[in-house]
């Protein structure tokens, strides 16, 4: 407030007075706006910054991965068998099944309506021996692995079985004809596998030009993918609560050289027991658990039904104890999407991963039944024999 004097009275000037009550205020008002400034700024340089990263990431060609959404349906089919095993075969499936009775069929031919092809399923029931342990395709060309005590190895032509290996007493002519019989190829590996359940498992790598064979540690396949140079190798096990795992392999000639005849028939040839108990499990001279691979995911609690390639993304189906879902990994975890199903689902089986890259056979004590899945579609089929 400004005071002027003059000689015979002094006043006050109203305007000044005025604009000085207006000048308080509004200094007032600053004051209590630095806060929310202050704030305003905070924002805007975090957004600047995401920008300038986005930017960057524009300019080295980085993608920023949205997931995909996907559209389930679901059915239930009355089917008098419970399957254990499931493979695309011709224009239907072909279905390893649980024997009830004496009369009752190993396999069982579906169409693609999944209705039971009696004829057909007869014929190949005719020729094969009793207890089928596993049925998968290799070039088109069916295999079935039969027997209890001797393991017999035969394939499918001209209307009946033809005996590739007339078997053995131990299981190691099952596991060495699994190392034989390929899940995935391209044009410098044929990629196999092996699974002893809780036991071990492994994935082997056959250079197709030196014939050599890298292997790693991988408990049991679900699914084996080439993205972008690299393969990534999916695992999973339903022993107690269930673990998966998920590994990326640049280059396999750096994995572990199988030169040994007795690790191809060894599924846990990692693994050294010791004679006595309490020593301590050895390796192979050369080899630790990370060689020529990086871990992606490994966690329990979780078992992955199968794995898919969708848009160069890598996908899986997996479940705990109580539902099923789809879902991605990321930084070592898995992230659903979606619930797909409110049954868990899983299975411990060598397959055919190559012909039946988007078929999950599902053999949990809750369900049995199939996911088939085309694009971003999946068909959930739940078959029941009530």
């Amino acid at each position: 407030m400004r005071v002027h004097i003059s000689r015979n009275h002094f006043w006050i000037n109203e305007s000044i007075l005025t604009f000085e009550k207006t000048t308080l205020l509004k200094s007032r008002t600053l004051r209590s706006l630095i806060p929310l400034v202050v704030m305003t700024m905070k924002y805007v340089i975090i957004l600047s910054a995401f920008l300038f990263c986005l930017s960057c990431s524009e300019e080295k060609g980085e993608d920023i991965f949205v997931p995909a959404s996907f559209q389930v349906d679901s059915t239930i089919i009355s089917l008098n068998y419970t399957p254990r095993d499931i493979i695309q075969y011709k224009d239907g499936y072909l279905c390893r099944v649980r024997r009830y009775h004496e009369d009752s069929m190993d396999l069982i031919y579906l169409n693609n309506q999944f209705e039971i092809q009696y004829d057909f399923s007869r014929t190949l029931n005719e020729s094969l021996g009793k207890g089928v342990n596993a049925i998968w395709t290799s070039n088109d060309t069916l295999f079935a692995i039969q027997g209890y005590r001797y393991y017999e190895v035969s394939y499918w032509a001209n209307n009946n079985w033809q005996v590739v290996d007339s078997g053995s007493m131990t299981k190691e002519n099952y596991m060495h004809q699994e190392q034989n019989y390929p899940i995935f190829e391209d044009e410098n590996y044929v990629v196999s596998s092996c699974c002893k359940g809780e036991f071990g498992g492994a994935v082997y790598f056959k250079d197709k030009s030196s014939q050599r064979i890298f292997s790693c540690e991988a408990t049991c396949i679900a699914g084996v993918h080439k993205i972008g140079g690299s393969y990534f190798v999916t695992s999973s096990l339903a022993h107690g609560s269930g673990f998966a795992k998920l590994i990326e392999i640049r280059d396999p000639k750096k994995l572990y050289e199988i030169k040994d005849q007795k690790q191809l028939l060894d599924c846990s040839w990692y693994d050294i027991y010791p004679d006595d108990p309490r020593d301590q499990i050895s390796h192979p001279v050369g080899y630790t658990s990370s060689r020529g691979l990086e871990i992606l995911l490994d966690t329990m609690g979780v078992f992955i039904l199968g794995s898919f390639n969708f848009e160069n993304h890598l996908y899986h189906i997996y479940s705990d104890m109580n539902n099923a879902y789809i879902g991605y990994q990321n930084n070592g975890v898995l992230i659903p999407i979606d619930t797909i199903y409110n049954k868990p689902m899983w299975l411990s089986e060598v397959r055919d991963l190559e012909h039946n890259a988007n078929i999950f056979p599902i053999r949990s004590r809750e369900m049995k039944g199939i996911i088939l899945i085309e694009g971003n579609k999946l068909k959930i089929v739940e078959f029941t024999n009530e």
